[in-house]
């Protein structure tokens, strides 16, 4: 099972392993590691045009200054988690912990 936490306005953690099915065509896997991929390649390009400091480690992801437009992308890439989360909501455990 993935477990997601959104820990923050800009702070977000994901374990595991969906087990939808086999390593390699793991649908599950695949959306929430594109979501999360998306994320952090943003971020990092945020913080190579002098916007803020990224920390990706064991996980989490997290951005500072934590600025409105920042909030927005968190938000979007936790609104595709939770969508994710309702259909495969076997494989992936979502919650909102702030």
């Amino acid at each position: 099972m993935i477990t997601a936490r959104w820990l923050g306005p800009c702070a977000i953690e994901i374990h595991g392993h969906a087990g939808y099915a086999e390593k390699g065509k793991d649908i599950v896997c695949a959306g929430v590691s594109t979501l999360y991929g998306t994320l952090v390649a943003e971020l990092d390009e945020r913080e190579r045009n002098g916007e803020g400091a990224v920390t990706a480690m064991g996980g989490i992801v997290s951005f500072s200054p934590e600025t409105d437009e920042i909030k927005g992308i968190y938000a979007m890439v936790w609104r595709g988690i939770l969508l994710l989360a309702a259909q495969y909501g076997k494989f992936i455990d979502a919650k909102r912990t702030f």
